[in-house]
């Protein structure tokens, strides 16, 4: 029974118990809470001017955050940072955060401008980062997507303490106060792989 009640919280959903009365009949239903709503963060890098940086550019606006006109896809190097985040009033960026630190990430001091933007700022998901009540954390792929049964991998995870998935496929659902993304459990014993189970999670808290 608790293995299917951790099921049903995990998919956003409530279980109802019925409590038993003197000689065994059935009593009032007690309906468990269900997650609540998500919430959605704006995200705002919050870097002490002083904090030291290396040097770097950008060359294009970010695909990972896209929806934002201040997100950039940027390098040191060979290595590629996306997204990253202007920090105001200075000529510097901040990539590879966990918005759980805002203070966190790599500071790139730029040695070139900003590009311009080809247009408004577009992307084809909703969030840059998101994470689920077990721990889990997703940020999207910025470079090939594998497409699963015709649904594509949007976002890379790291999974938590449950575990029990191997990608989230899709784009968040965000048609509800508590937004929800689809985790599959895949076969990978055939290539391509293929979807084995699915179940539709809730998710705890989105960045933007």
């Amino acid at each position: 029974m608790a293995r299917f009640a951790r099921a049903i919280a995990r998919a956003g959903l409530s279980l109802v118990m019925l409590t038993p009365m003197p000689g065994g009949a059935p009593g009032a239903a007690q309906a468990t809470v269900g997650p609540p709503p998500t919430k959605v963060v704006h995200f705002v890098p919050a870097v002490p001017p002083s904090s030291p940086g290396v040097p770097g550019d950008c060359w294009t606006t970010s695909i990972a955050a896209g929806f934002r006109a201040d997100a950039y896809r940027c390098r040191t190097g060979n290595a590629i940072h996306d997204p990253c985040f202007v920090v105001p009033h200075a000529a510097r960026v901040v990539c590879d955060v966990d918005p759980r630190n805002a203070a966190g990430g790599q500071v790139l001091d730029l040695t070139a401008p900003l590009p311009a933007a080809d247009g408004p700022p577009t992307a084809d998901h909703l969030a840059w980062f998101f994470a689920l009540a077990d721990g889990t954390t997703c940020a999207p792929l910025t470079g090939t997507r594998r497409e699963i049964d015709g649904t594509m991998e949007i976002y890379a995870c790291r999974f938590g303490v449950a575990g029990e998935a191997d990608a989230a496929l899709g784009d968040l659902d965000a048609t509800g106060p508590v937004w929800t993304i689809r985790l599959a459990l895949l076969n990978k014993k055939v290539d391509p792989p293929t979807i084995k189970s699915l179940i539709v999670t809730a998710v705890a808290t989105v960045w933007q």
